[in-house]
């Protein structure tokens, strides 16, 4: 499975609300300055009104945040983070050190959204600090060392306290928190439990630290995956992928925010990356992409992990030439026609297949996901296309949406005949395999 390309959207509008409440209140005068006015019985006491650092001091804490983790420093990791709530700190410890496992080349914090985030007075967060703190939305850019061309960005949701004249984080939105949250916020492979990471020539695996024993295989069967898509697509990406498969199902879920009822049903997604995290900035474009599994595919045989791999590993090689315009049909056909076209499958199988699906028409985008039925018949539109038309036609068709509309155009541009011309030769070829 593989992820849209996940459109921005609109950003709100949201003006100066001022708030006056006779016990907690918080009222933010000024965000982007040197300095924050915080007003109300903010101490428990009588009303009050308290300067505090503005958005400098953040973005310097974000600096040397950013910079203990390029210098493995954990003291410096630390030293901005609230020592009161020990198991906070240890979570950021765990953080840090699965930062460090993954082994980056380059790893950086920006403040992007400095008042979108502000939480209402009556938060925890809000409460243990007196109602001064900072919710902010960060962009963190990071390229994983001999693997990464480019670095891609994510976002972070962390809250920071106003402490002994310091700014302290005291708290990060995880997974699952709120959907109103940015795309895949709190599901990167250093917010899982801590982890191990394994690499082989062409995967980085980030693996659950409990799982380890498993690792080895693991990467045996995603390298394979590689060299299986390697031997089809040899241009277009970099023959490269970061892999996390860790045992938090969270990580995973924070993906599927929106459709959590399909959760069961999905084994991996590959999850397309941008230079900047889409919903805060409208000019972003997709770099690479990652792919990350659902825990609970992790226990089943080997076949089936193969084959998921290789799948997964098609959208990553695809992933530059996929855009909105192209048909859902074929990015999930290209992927199951690259997987099985590296399997010793027989012809009476494919046949058995065929059997098991019917259809009047290409299956649509809408609802694709509905119906694992939709996989099949679209691997068997590709498989049609690479057996008439040619196999470097199909990835042609393929390419071809990536600066086109247009499902009949795109048809007769490059295989010479229309949708319902190729649709009616479709159907004929399923009732042929049938047979």
């Amino acid at each position: 499975m593989v992820g849209p390309p996940f459109p921005p959207p609109p950003r709100p509008r949201r003006g100066l609300r001022v708030v006056l409440a006779a016990l907690v209140a918080v009222v933010l005068v000024v965000a982007a300055g040197s300095a924050v006015l915080f007003s109300g019985g903010l101490t428990g006491g009588g009303p009050g009104a308290t300067f505090v650092p503005g958005d400098q001091s953040l973005v310097e804490l974000l600096d040397r945040r950013a910079g203990a983790v390029v210098r493995h420093d954990e003291a410096a990791f630390l030293a901005d983070v609230d020592p009161e709530d020990a198991r906070f700190v240890e979570r950021q410890r765990t953080e840090y050190q699965n930062l460090v496992a993954l082994g980056l080349s380059s790893f950086t914090l920006t403040l992007t959204e400095s008042k979108r985030y502000q939480p209402g007075g009556d938060s925890p967060l809000a409460r243990r600090y007196g109602g001064l703190i900072r919710a902010i939305g960060v962009t963190v850019k990071y390229a994983v060392a001999g693997f990464d061309t480019v670095p891609d960005a994510e976002p972070w949701l962390p809250t920071f306290g106003y402490v002994h004249g310091r700014w302290l984080l005291g708290g990060e939105e995880s997974a699952g928190g709120n959907q109103a949250l940015p795309f895949g916020a709190g599901g990167q492979p250093w917010e899982a439990r801590a982890v191990t990471v394994a690499r082989s020539a062409h995967v980085v695996m980030v693996i659950s630290k409990e799982d380890a024993e498993i690792a080895p295989h693991l990467v045996d069967l995603a390298e394979r995956g590689v060299n299986n898509v390697l031997r089809l697509r040899k241009t277009g990406w970099t023959g490269k992928v970061l892999v996390t498969a860790v045992s938090d199902q969270k990580v995973f879920e924070s993906y599927f925010e929106s459709s959590a009822d399909k959760l069961g049903q999905i084994e991996a997604v590959a999850v397309p990356r941008y230079n900047e995290v889409p919903e805060w900035d409208s000019s972003a474009h997709v770099v690479l992409s990652r792919v990350v599994f659902n825990p609970a595919t992790l226990g089943r045989g080997d076949e089936e992990l193969q084959h998921t791999f290789t799948h997964e590993f098609a959208h990553v090689a695809l992933g530059l030439a996929t855009s909105e315009a192209t048909p859902r049909w074929l990015i999930e056909g290209m992927a199951e026609y690259v997987a099985y076209a590296t399997e010793d499958m027989p012809e009476s199988e494919i046949g058995q297949y065929a059997r098991h699906v019917s259809a009047t028409a290409l299956p649509p985008d809408s609802g694709f996901y509905d119906s694992a039925a939709n996989y099949v018949l679209s691997w068997l539109a590709v498989k049609l296309i690479a057996q008439r038309w040619g196999q470097a036609k199909a990835f042609a068709l393929y390419e071809w949406f990536k600066d086109h509309t247009g499902t009949d155009a795109g048809l007769r541009a490059v295989l010479g005949t229309g949708l319902s011309g190729f649709t009616a030769a479709w159907l004929a070829y399923l009732g042929q395999v049938r047979v």
